[in-house]
């Protein structure tokens, strides 16, 4: 098969997702990591100040690498780099040799999920020269062998009771081991056991370190903190617990990254070769006391400690995530940082600054702070929204103002869920994305100046989908969800401006009461609104309103005067199916702005040729059908030709490529490829061809890649290498304005473009 070099850029939204832990090698300079939740491993380029991702070879078909649970080095090889990764289905352990260049992968026989409850706490690998530890989220201890990487398993428990088997952190210095757990496995009634535990023999045997202790109070379900990381200076170990709210009432929510913080507590214990009682040395003044009045407080979950000065930070409580330093071994405590009220905080990307975030700081989730042990100035800490910097930390000795820098270009970890490019106007590519919203490119390699938001600047959250009126690509729609602060509502928004500014339309309440709860939770923060499609004179708008993440065909509604009155779309199908099962997504003809499509999670199929007021379900080849999970998950995609009435492209997963010509009552089905295929879009034809090109992601002839094809199906080119592939990818769209282009809506690197690379020769 012919190949086409092509070369890759992202639309730049750098951060804005969770970076969950560092790593810098301690005994060589300038060598720093980050694990993110879903975005993969990085590496910190110190000259250019820069992040280097070491995950863009990982596969969507092989998806583990880009979920990191865990980093470690080897202190006596600054080469090597250990990563735990996995989405429960792949475990794997990833080896380098290289600095991250390349890995190794070698099985882990535990679940492993890097985006899972407790990935912000320390880390659950370690490295000594003979063996690697692993703290697991659900088999316990494990050690391997680095000779043959064969794994057995190290009980840590009490000689009475039963093995832990949900590790929150290990640290392993010579013999001595101290691990973190939830104590889940010998819970008594609502109450955690023991959770923190010491071996000096290897793990033979462990006793259980004090913790903080319990007290009883109706608003959690499950009592007892659960360490979250420990750090150590000459005389002591610190570790830090938290006590999670735990609104789920689920063991396994402890930490930050699933439910807010109840309480938060950091202890001392004296290093001995009897460690076990410790001195309570949390900052009493902002957290619990033993009569709390709060809903909820500060947790505490990010420790480091240099030159004898302990830093901690707290989170996710009633006031802003602070910054501690202790320059007595936590006996006192000074702020360095808090909100917007102490310290300072610089940022060089757009949707950061206040004004898009009720005029609130981005910094949150502050879950790990490491100080290079080089530069006892340099320090870098996590947030939800990517990496901070710091070069002047101690200045705090002489009191002085500590600034923190947003230290994100080149990580590129949001979550895209949609894309298009519209034919005309100043901008390029309307990106959908999860958490922040959506953007609108007028330039691709610059950040855009905010995502979608209100005329106050209150930036929408997790659009589902958007669509542009193909006569006139001013005029948008879009699902976003309101934003956690409440800030905006959820519902269908209304861009006449192509993005600039957006208006949310008016809920028609009257419909139908079922609908009318359903609005009533779409407006609370942070819940799915639903699915849109508009025609494309613009004149129609139709919204699949969302229900607990799907769209039931009952609930789907239009409007012909942009949400001043609604009415309900009808759909009549071949058998008795009721409507509320039946859940559809919605798509415009490109061409006809009376024709609109249905497609649901079994793949049947329906028409509108009355601006959606009723559609009527189509037969379709039995090797079309899928079930109800491929379609939702976001591996299969429907996009519609544009300047070609009634002709749609159908990926179908496991069931190849379709292309669907509906343009008269004979509708026809045609199967191009049969082999996998995820993803498929449609770009600017090449030069006096009367066709369009078409783009896919998929596996051909055996062989995952990108594919792009210049004569209608007929021969495909594949175009990346086996370096460029991106992790797990939701959508693509083909750039109608220059050939060859196309856009990757990705699930771990970002939004990214790709174009023929014509320095290697390549002609159109």
């Amino acid at each position: 098969m012919k190949k086409i070099e092509y070369i890759y850029k992202h639309c730049p939204i750098p951060g804005g997702g969770y970076v969950t832990g560092y790593t810098f090698h301690p005994k060589k300079e300038n060598i720093l990591y980050a694990r993110t939740d879903i975005g993969g491993i990085y590496k910190f380029d110190f000259q250019k100040k820069v992040w280097l991702s070491l995950s863009d070879h990982v596969k969507a078909i092989n998806s583990a690498e880009v979920l990191p649970l865990s980093l470690a080095v080897d202190e006596n090889n600054p080469n090597m780099l250990f990563a735990a990764c996995g989405n429960t289905r792949e475990n794997v352990l990833a080896v380098s040799d290289n600095f991250g260049k390349s890995f190794q992968l070698y099985p882990i026989p535990a679940k492993v999920n890097g985006n899972s409850p407790g990935r912000s706490t320390g880390e659950r690998l370690a490295i000594t020269d003979n063996y690697i530890f692993f703290g697991s989220q659900s088999e316990g201890l494990l050690r391997a062998d680095r000779q043959t990487y064969t794994w057995e398993k190290i009980n840590v428990k009490l000689s009475n009771e039963k093995t832990e088997k949900n590790i929150t952190f290990i640290h392993v210095k010579g013999d001595r081991i101290i691990v973190g757990t939830d104590g889940s496995t010998n819970i008594q009634g609502n109450v955690r056991k023991n959770t923190l535990f010491i071996s000096n023999d290897g793990g033979k045997s462990f006793k259980s370190l004090s913790v903080p202790k319990w007290y009883g109070d109706k608003r959690i379900p499950f009592y007892g903190f659960v360490p979250m990381r420990c750090a150590f200076d000459d005389e002591y170990m610190y570790v830090c617990f938290n006590l999670s709210l735990n609104r789920n009432k689920r063991l396994d929510f402890y930490a930050v990254d699933t439910d807010p913080c109840f309480d938060g507590r950091i202890f001392r214990y004296k290093l001995s070769e009897s460690i076990c009682e410790a001195d309570d040395i949390t900052p009493k003044s902002d957290f619990y006391d033993k009569n709390p009045n709060r809903s909820f407080g500060n947790g505490i979950h990010a420790i480091d400690v240099k030159d004898n000065v302990l830093f901690i930070t707290s989170l996710s409580g009633a006031f802003a995530d602070t910054i501690y330093a202790s320059f007595d071994k936590g006996n006192s405590y000074k702020i360095l940082l808090q909100g917007n009220d102490i310290g300072k905080v610089e940022v060089d990307v757009p949707y950061m600054k206040p004004e898009y975030n009720g005029n609130s700081t981005v910094i949150h989730w502050i879950t790990d702070l490491k100080i290079n042990p080089f530069n006892k100035n340099h320090a870098v800490l996590t947030t939800g929204t990517g990496a901070f910097m710091t070069y002047n930390l101690f200045d705090c000795e002489h009191d002085k103002e500590v600034i923190w820098y947003s230290q994100t270009w080149g990580i590129e970890e949001t979550v895209h869920l949609n894309v298009y490019s519209p034919p005309s106007g100043e901008v390029k590519v309307i990106d959908i994305v999860g958490d922040l919203g959506g953007f609108a490119f007028k330039e691709l390699d610059k950040p855009c100046e905010n995502s979608f938001a209100d005329s106050e600047g209150n930036r929408y959250i997790t659009c589902l989908n958007a669509d542009f009126a193909e006569n006139d690509p001013n005029i948008v729609v879009a699902t976003p969800r309101g934003n956690w602060r409440g800030l905006t509502k959820g519902g269908i928004i209304l861009s006449n401006d192509q993005c600039e500014t957006w208006n949310l339309l008016p809920k028609p309440h009257y419909l139908s009461e079922e609908l009318s709860n359903t609005f009533n939770e779409i407006e609370k923060p942070n819940i799915d609104s639903g699915w849109t499609a508009i025609s494309c004179d613009g004149k129609t708008i139709i919204w699949a309103v969302a229900k607990k993440m799907k769209f039931p065909a009952n609930q789907v509604i239009r409007t012909e005067d942009n949400g001043k009155t609604w009415s309900f779309s009808t759909f009549n199908t071949i058998d008795e199916t009721k409507l509320s099962l039946l859940h559809v997504k919605i798509y415009s003809d490109r061409v006809n702005p009376t024709l609109f499509y249905a497609f649901t999670g079994e793949n049947r199929f329906f028409i509108s040729r009355d601006n959606g007021k009723t559609f009527d379900e189509i037969i379709v080849p039995d090797s079309l059908i899928n079930n109800d999970e491929i379609f939702f998950r976001g591996t299969s995609q429907v996009t519609v030709e544009p300047q070609n009435e009634g002709i749609l492209w159908f990926s179908a997963g496991k069931n190849g490529l379709w292309h669907i010509n509906s343009c008269d009552s004979n509708i026809k089905f045609q199967q191009i490829l049969n082999d996998t295929i995820f993803c498929v879009g449609i770009g600017k034809g090449k030069q006096n061809s009367p066709h369009k090109t078409i783009f896919i992601t998929g596996i051909v002839n055996d062989e995952y890649g990108f594919y792009r094809s210049d004569d209608y199906g007929q021969s495909w080119i594949r175009i990346n290498n086996d370096n460029q592939m991106f992790g797990r990818i939701s959508a693509i769209a083909g750039d109608p304005r220059e050939f060859g282009r196309f856009y990757i809506a990705s699930g771990s690197r970002g939004l990214i473009y790709g174009y023929p690379d014509f320095r290697q020769g390549n002609k159109l």
